[in-house]
């Protein structure tokens, strides 16, 4: 008995787009006035306009960059990139009646006077940044559309170069969605929207700025470079040069002169949307094979054999588009075809692409499938079985006859069936002989249709992609039959909804055939990990364990004899503290990422000027000000994935606390905000779980609720020497450890940028600049573990220094800071205990308070190798001379474990300090064992 087996023949044009429905929405960022590449990218553009719904051209170069390009060109002899443009437009208009006469019925070219209302400059024309193009891009983004079942809801962003000095378009368009400043727009929905076609991504860095890993579809069409030749190098090479108007003849017009470059360095950015039949990226066409991602983009960085010469590289992914082995002339016929289109509304003066049309013939003689066009699909039973197909039924508009190519796409195909043949590969009618085999793949080859026209005409190429699935079993009649290509073998499509940091919802949209649907299977990593088989099929994906996850839906019809499955998508979970939030209130909250300059109020348009700098990047969690009554004890419960501070920006106005509230720390740090306001920071730390939080209880009108900031464990460095500081101060001082190239300020953001070597890694005190006019003797106490030198960094330019310091010794240092300030230090040396320091005292505007590093007196010494040998604990480790009656102290700073012992071997003293206390022990010989070496300590009567 044979080994069922299935075959599905699918024809399509690609996993990620549609046609023959809604033309691909295009927006296109363009740096022109600079290197003429963009201007030819332009014209090209403009002659394939009808292929598009162009929704906007968006300049950013600004008005005093124009020209400045050691490659400018610019025949228009143009003031600027707006007025540049526009006279494009107007060849472009004296000729698109002549085009729209040319072009296929529901593919026209759009007026010169609608592609100039959607053009917009960046720039005003005295050179300041436009949100022009940013709010074209939001109304694109705003439009009206079923997500379920419209593809409108994809835009292609398709930038070739931003030279505006402030980030492309998209990205400022992308902040203020981000920041919530556009109503309407959910910010991850709409990233995941945008197909974004980058030029030239260098290390990383993208003009998309931090949104590009948050983007739905990422691809260079610029790089790599391989041999030394970018893509977009190349690309031009392999599809021609200014000789392609030269060659059409009798093209001559405002738009043709206007062609003056032999370069264009974007036309592979939106090749590849051309509804020619081979339109996808990862199976190859007129913008070249791509895979990816790879950091982030797809890449054109692979290579192939071609049916045309005995090379494989990556030239071959264009050059396959073409028959003469060195160049893609399809590509280049087109584009020649498209000219002469131009020159007259006669549809007699030019040619016109081919219809490709192919039907499958099984085993058993039927037709089983007949398809044209771009969207055809079907399947059959099968295994090692020949499959006819036919295109005779292909048809030319213009009635030329034509020319047949069907090419296996080696590459494509799965390794196991790469032995698949083609007979009579140049005719009509070909037969496909598949593998006698029980691999499961696909096969995967095309039909490329040329037509022959009459003398003077440029020949034109249309394609049909063909990809058998081969799924097991043998060929059986009785399981051959028709299928209704409208209804069936049409893959689900995924919809994703974040619905918090790490749960998603996975909607799937199926369409129902004559046989109705058994199941919808849902995979993660190839792994399943559930089913529904109800519609609306959904699926909540949940993962605590940050990672990307690449997920599917198999479609499976109620006979289980065969299945399809929908494209991957992916789903990034990140390390995050905030796992959902759960608010009990009828107004929106919302957990946010990367606190900043951004809105904390999901009713209020303010947003936060200044904030302790431990909090940026923090997550947040943004409040509604219309709860700030508040009253309930359990309003907001932030689930968290890990050990976390939460911090709550409390509004200073308000004279008490909730009671809630009161379990937090101050810390002294303030927020502000654009409506003036400023928010006192309290904190508290909070384990993996539920951090519950109350509601604001204020009783007053001018007041805000408060908002919530989370971040990790904000651990400081200890510091073992200074054990506490007490100020008489209501601003912020800090201790901390590690001096070094720091922030020594507790209230701005200036950092030490020399200072003695010896001061390295010592622990020190930041002191807020605003104290810098105060007079206090007592002003900052330091409490000292152990004998210190205490250095106060003192303002250089102030005339002269308050009377306290006036007992520290000068030592003719300094330390130099980030804003141009130099430091003189001042030192004294201090015993265990209190070191109480005054205020700066200050009397001009132009200086600034004086900050403090503390030093161990041994910390030098850390080196000292201790010897076994006898002798007296005064000669190896001289002690401190300040009057400490009973103490001795020793090198110890890496608290290495010591005993005591009196001269009978009795333990006396253990510890690891660098201070022996012997003050309650009588005077006489004892001995001191660290580090397995023995030393004398002789204590004597006072």
């Amino acid at each position: 008995m044979k080994n069922l087996f299935t075959l599905v023949v699918v024809l399509f044009v690609t996993t990620t787009l549609l046609f023959g429905q809604n033309k691909p929405r295009i927006i296109v960022e363009t740096d022109i006035g600079g290197d003429a590449d963009d201007q030819a990218t332009l014209i090209r553009f403009l002659l394939y306009a009808n292929e598009f719904d162009i929704e906007g051209i968006i300049l950013s170069r600004p008005k005093n960059k124009f020209g400045t390009d050691p490659l400018f060109d610019d025949p228009t002899n143009s003031a600027d990139p707006y007025q540049m443009i526009r006279r494009y437009l107007v060849g472009y208009g004296e000729v698109v009646n002549n085009l729209n006469a040319h072009a296929p019925t529901g593919r026209k070219y759009p007026s010169r006077a609608y592609l100039e209302s959607v053009t917009k400059w960046a720039h005003t024309p005295s050179n300041q940044s436009s949100d022009a193009g940013v709010n074209l891009i939001i109304s694109a983004l705003k439009e009206p559309y079923n997500p379920l079942t419209d593809n409108r809801q994809t835009i292609w962003f398709v930038n070739w170069g931003s030279n505006d000095g402030t980030g492309s378009s998209l990205k400022r368009a992308l902040d203020k969605i981000k920041a919530g400043d556009v109503p309407g727009l959910d910010y991850n929905t709409v990233v995941r929207r945008i197909n974004f076609v980058e030029y030239e991504n260098l290390n990383g860095s993208s003009l998309a700025g931090t949104h590009l890993s948050k983007l739905g579809f990422t691809v260079d069409t610029f790089l790599p470079r391989i041999s030394g030749s970018r893509w977009a190098d190349r690309w031009k090479i392999l599809t021609g040069d200014r000789a392609w108007i030269k060659n059409t003849g009798n093209v001559s017009n405002r738009l043709s002169r206007y062609y003056t470059t032999d370069k264009e360095g974007d036309t592979m950015t939106w090749m590849h949307l051309i509804d020619n039949g081979i339109s996808g990226l990862g199976y190859g066409g007129w913008s070249g094979r791509y895979t990816g991602p790879s950091f982030g983009f797809w890449k054109c960085d692979v290579s192939d054999s071609s049916p045309n010469n005995n090379k494989t590289n990556r030239d071959n992914t264009l050059i396959r588009w073409g028959t003469d082995g060195q160049k893609a002339n399809d590509i280049i016929n087109d584009f020649r075809a498209r000219w002469k289109w131009t020159t007259s509304s006669s549809r007699s003066s030019a040619n016109h692409a081919p219809v490709p049309k192919v039907s499958a013939i099984g085993p058993n003689g039927n037709v089983f499938m007949t398809s044209e066009g771009t969207k055809p699909l079907f399947e059959f039973s099968s295994n090692g079985v020949n499959i006819q197909l036919d295109a005779s039924a292909s048809s030319d508009p213009d009635g030329n006859s034509l020319r047949y190519q069907w090419v296996l796409y080696k590459e494509l195909t799965h390794p196991g069936l790469r032995n698949t043949i083609i007979t009579n590969p140049n005719s009509a009618r070909t037969t496909i002989k598949i593998p006698n085999n029980t691999v499961e793949g696909y096969i995967e080859l095309y039909l490329r249709v040329t037509d022959v026209p009459g003398s003077g005409k440029i020949p034109m190429t249309r394609y049909q992609r063909v990809s058998f699935k081969t799924v097991g079993a043998p060929y059986n009649s009785n399981s051959m039959k028709l299928v209704d290509q409208a209804n069936k073998l049409l893959p689900p499509s995924l919809t994703i909804k974040r619905q918090s940091n790490t749960s998603f919802q996975i909607k799937v949209q199926a369409t129902p055939g004559a046989t109705p649907i058994n199941k919808i299977e849902f995979y993660s990593n190839n792994t399943k990990i559930g089913e529904d088989a109800t519609a609306p099929y959904t699926f909540n994906f949940s993962r605590s364990q940050p990672g990307t996850y690449q997920v599917k839906a198999r479609l499976w019809y109620s006979d289980n004899a065969y299945s399809i499955d929908s494209e991957a998508s992916t789903i990034v979970v990140k390390d995050v503290f905030i796992a959902s939030i759960q608010p009990r209130s009828s107004r929106v909250y919302q957990a946010m990422e990367n606190f900043g300059k951004v809105k904390y109020y999901t009713d209020r348009s303010y947003k936060v000027t200044s904030y302790p700098t431990f909090l940026n990047r923090a997550e947040y969690v943004m409040t509604p000000n219309g709860d700030k009554r508040s009253t309930t004890a359990n309003l907001l419960t932030i689930r968290l994935n890990k050990p976390a501070d939460v911090y709550i920006a409390y509004d200073r106005r308000l004279p008490r606390l909730p009671v809630w509230l009161r379990s937090y720390t101050d810390t002294r740090e303030h927020v502000r905000t654009s409506d003036g306001q400023i928010f006192r920071v309290y904190k508290k730390r909070f384990n993996a779980g539920n951090a519950v939080l109350g509601g604001n209880e204020s009783r007053q009108d001018n007041s805000s609720n408060y908002f919530v900031m989370v971040r990790k464990p904000h651990v400081l460095p200890p510091t073992n020497l200074i054990t506490s500081i007490q100020v008489r101060s209501s601003r912020s001082y800090k201790a901390r450890a590690n001096f070094g190239k720091v922030l020594y300020f507790t209230d701005r953001s200036y950092k030490v940028t020399l200072h003695p070597t010896y001061l390295a890694n010592a622990e020190y005190v930041m002191t807020p600049d605003s104290d810098k006019s105060v007079r206090n003797d007592q002003l900052l106490t330091l409490n000292l573990k152990e004998a210190a030198d205490v250095y106060v960094a003192y303002d250089r330019r102030l005339p002269r220094i308050p009377v306290w310091l006036r007992s520290y010794t000068d030592t003719r240092e300094h330390v130099r800071t980030s804003h141009g300030v130099i430091f003189r230090l001042y030192k004294k040396r201090f015993a265990a205990g209190r070191a109480i320091l005054g205020g700066n005292e200050s009397k001009q505007s132009n200086s600034s308070n004086y900050f403090v590093v503390a030093k161990s007196v041994y910390a030098a010494n850390t080196s000292s190798r201790l010897t076994n040998t006898w002798q007296d604990i005064e000669q190896k480790f001289k002690p401190y001379p300040v009057p400490t009656t009973g103490k001795v102290f020793i090198d110890n700073s890496v608290h290495n474990p010591w005993r005591v012992t009196n001269s009978q071997g009795k333990a006396m003293l253990t510890g690891n300090e660098s201070i022996i206390d012997l003050s309650n022990h009588p005077a006489g010989i004892y001995f001191l064992i660290i580090n397995d070496q023995t030393y004398r300590i002789i204590k004597k009567d006072e």
